[in-house]
């Protein structure tokens, strides 16, 4: 079997897509809402690290205890669920919900990479949780007839 080689404009209509794809990603976050002002929740603040073995999840959730945290994985996402034993209110700020009192945390993250749910260890202290979550690897023996 011949193999083709491919040319640099190939590679740069590759990258092209797959910068589009990250710059769509990208706009989709900043269009959802930071709050749910009927359910009184926020969506905390979040960030995800990928290593060459794992996926780590650092959620900021102030004003929570860890018996009031859930969390709930599957292969590619993670939803964290947290009720604040405070509640918060941005009277300050003169926002058009300002008297809003929210009381919980809700927020479901996709996962760069396929992960191992059943091997995914949390921790929380100060109201930081932090999740790692195993890469998951397919790996399969070829039989050769």
């Amino acid at each position: 079997m011949e193999r083709r080689r491919r040319s640099i404009f190939e590679y740069i209509d590759e990258l092209r897509s797959r910068f589009e794809e990250l710059f769509n990603e990208f706009e989709e976050q900043f269009e959802k809402p930071m709050s749910n002002f009927e359910k009184r929740c926020l969506e905390p603040l979040t960030e995800v690290k990928e290593t060459p073995s794992e996926i780590i999840v650092t959620v900021d959730l102030p004003c929570v205890r860890k018996e009031d945290v859930k969390l709930h994985a599957t292969e590619n996402m993670l939803t964290i669920e947290a009720l604040m034993y405070r509640k918060i209110k941005f009277d300050k700020l003169k926002a058009i919900y300002h008297k809003t009192e929210f009381q919980s945390y809700h927020k479901t993250v996709r996962l760069p990479s396929l992960v191992d749910p059943e091997n995914a260890r949390a921790r929380f202290k100060y109201g930081i949780l932090e999740v790692r979550l195993p890469k998951k690897y397919k790996a399969y023996d070829i039989k050769i007839d």
